[in-house]
C-alpha cells in the first residue's frame, strides 16, 4: 500500500495535537467546570487537530483519487522565500518592534504570493500599512496585548 501525502499530513496533524496536549498538561493552571482556565482552549484545539488528522487519514484511505503534483520549482522557491521572510520578521521584531517590521513583512508576502495578479506597489503599501494599523489597534487597545516595541 502506497502512503499518500494526505495520510502523512493527517498523521502529522494528529501528532501535533498529541504534542499540544502533552505541553498543556505541564501548565500549572487549574481547570474546573465553572472556570476552564488557560488550559481549555489549547486542549480543545488539540482535540480538534487530532480528530481532523484522523479524518484526513481515513478520507485519504477511502478516496480513490489520484495524487496530483504537489509543488513545482517556482513553488519551492516561494516557500523558501516565505520562510526566510518569516524568520527575518521574527528576528527583527525583537529590535524594531511590531509597527515597523509588520508592514515590510506584509509587503513581502503580498509580493511573493500575488501569483499572476499584477498588484501595484501602491496597493501593496496601502494594504500592508492598513493591516498593521488594524492589528495593532485591535490587539493593543481592545485586547490589551503589549506588542513588541523598538529596542536599541
Amino acid at each position: 500500500m502506497k502512503v499518500k501525502r494526505d495520510q502523512i499530513t493527517g498523521i502529522i496533524l494528529a501528532l501535533a495535537g498529541v504534542g499540544i496536549i502533552f505541553m498543556t498538561g505541564r501548565l500549572k493552571a487549574e481547570m474546573s467546570f465553572s472556570y476552564p482556565g488557560a488550559k481549555f482552549l489549547p486542549l480543545f484545539s488539540a482535540a480538534g487537530m487530532i480528530l481532523c488528522g484522523i479524518g484526513i487519514v481515513i478520507e485519504s484511505m477511502v478516496s480513490k483519487k489520484q495524487e496530483q503534483k504537489f509543488m513545482d520549482l517556482d513553488g519551492v522557491k516561494r516557500a523558501v522565500s516565505a520562510f526566510v521572510v518569516l524568520a527575518a520578521y521574527i528576528f527583527l521584531m525583537n529590535y524594531l518592534g511590531f509597527c515597523i517590521t509588520t508592514p515590510f513583512m506584509l509587503f513581502a508576502f503580498c509580493t511573493l504570493f500575488a501569483g499572476q495578479q499584477k498588484l501595484t506597489v501602491r496597493s501593496r503599501i496601502i494594504y500592508s500599512v492598513l493591516c498593521t494599523m488594524v492589528v495593532y489597534i485591535v490587539y493593543s487597545k481592545f485586547f490589551g496585548v503589549h506588542l513588541p516595541q523598538i529596542t536599541f
